[in-house]
């Protein structure tokens, strides 16, 4: 279960506003715009959006901005 939604600060961009668009139709959560803590990384009740450098699903985080 979602209980918290996390993704960058500063305007919204398509990719963000979709994604917890979509996470947002099966999880009541709320949405913050900031960036994420290592303990909310490692938490999969905390979906991770758009930012972390992380793309693990089991974990719920999700950037396509990966660090090489």
């Amino acid at each position: 279960m979602i209980k918290t939604i996390i993704t960058h600060p500063g305007g919204a961009h398509k990719d963000d506003f979709l994604a917890c668009s979509v996470l947002l139709s099966n999880h009541p959560a709320s949405i913050f715009r900031r960036d994420p803590t290592e303990q909310e990384l490692e938490d999969p009740e905390v979906a991770v959006v758009d930012i972390g450098h992380q793309h693990d699903p089991e974990l719920n985080n999700f950037d396509h901005h990966l660090a090489r």
